[in-house]
């Protein structure tokens, strides 16, 4: 599948555009975990939270599946690190991601709504 892109010196609106051609599904449930996740805000959250999120909605993608997804979220400028203040089921540190301003714009208009 091939995926349109867009430089990232581009406005919002140029990311937004060049990702809603062509949004591969397991990248549209991260996005939907994530939102879910982060209770419809942009709360950052962990990837434990991300996966959890994923088989509450019944996605049905693997835990690395979504971490990959993720990080190519990450290298689009979709999603961003925010801290490393999240705690995983082992007790340690976890990173902590956060939709940045054109993830959420992608979100929005992947979810239908007029931005």
């Amino acid at each position: 599948m091939s995926e349109a892109l867009s430089r990232h010196s581009n406005p919002l609106t140029s990311f937004a555009a060049a990702a809603s051609v062509d949004v591969p599904r397991q990248m549209g449930h991260v996005l939907d975990a994530l939102w879910f996740a982060s209770n419809h805000n942009r709360r950052p959250v962990t990837d434990t939270e991300i996966r959890n999120a994923a088989w509450t909605l019944e996605f049905g993608d693997s835990e690395q599946g979504l971490r990959s997804r993720r990080s190519t979220l990450k290298d689009y400028g979709f999603i961003r690190a925010v801290d490393m203040n999240g705690v995983s089921p082992k007790g340690r540190r976890a990173i902590r991601w956060q939709l940045t301003d054109s993830g959420e714009y992608l979100y929005l208009r992947m979810s239908g709504v007029t931005v």
